[in-house]
């Protein structure tokens, strides 16, 4: 059978909605699938690298964690932990604050924002009192080789980290910044507050563990806006 060094773990369902066939999918994807690559991963005692989420411990103890997404994501995340104490493999998990970049769907904040501006359409956000972290998709696949290719990557049976951008917004201000950052008028940037936060939406920037010891998470959203 194939070995392995390094398996990454990287697909998710990203749905947020409870009906029973999300539900199904969401548990396939994000639990039962890194138990598996896990289990793979054992036959050769390689190291997985996961794409967990920062959702799975919000700000709020009794909103831990944020969605049943976050939940599976984080059952995905106990599997691994578990297989590192029970087979050969080791583990780093990575949780990942607002991944951004070209070609994403538009449901996300940023490209809605950008595709918005660029439509002269009105941008419809929430209140936008949540603190916000973007994390550009080109650092994250930069941080993802440094991990592959460290000769020390294997220290640790398992790790977590979270990986989020250099900076910090508030989202009411976003439409703003990217307007600015893209050469938009200010004065014609139309936004209207209309859209409701989530049940448990996670308010404050407080991240549970270190960043990766790998200076690669530096892009600023200035220059992330410009490859969209």
């Amino acid at each position: 059978s194939p070995r392995f060094d390094v398996v990454l773990s990287l697909a998710a369902d990203l749905s947020k909605k409870n009906r029973m066939d999300d539900v199904t999918n969401l548990v396939l994807a994000n639990s039962w699938l890194p138990a598996f690559l896990g289990t793979l991963a054992a036959k050769s005692e390689a190291h997985v690298i996961h794409i967990g989420t920062y959702s799975h411990k919000s700000d709020i103890s009794n909103f831990d964690p944020q969605t049943f997404y976050a939940a599976s994501k984080r059952t995905g995340e106990l599997f691994l932990r578990f297989l590192t104490e029970n087979t050969s493999i080791s583990a780093t998990v990575l949780h990942t604050y607002d991944i951004y970049g070209p070609r994403q769907p538009h449901q996300r904040v940023i490209p809605s924002i950008v595709s918005s501006l660029r439509a002269g359409e009105t941008i419809a956000i929430s209140p936008g009192k949540q603190e916000f972290r973007p994390v550009f998709v080109d650092d994250l696949v930069k941080l993802l080789e440094c991990m592959i290719t460290d000769s020390k990557q294997n220290v640790g049976r398992f790790r977590e980290y979270d990986v989020y951008g250099p900076e910090l917004f508030k989202v009411e201000d976003l439409p703003k910044v990217i307007a600015s950052n893209m050469g938009f008028d200010l004065n014609q940037v139309r936004v209207e507050k209309r859209l409701s936060y989530a049940d448990k939406e996670i308010m404050k920037f407080r991240p549970c563990h270190s960043l990766p010891p790998y200076p690669v998470i530096r892009t600023r959203l200035s220059d992330g806006l410009k490859f969209l």
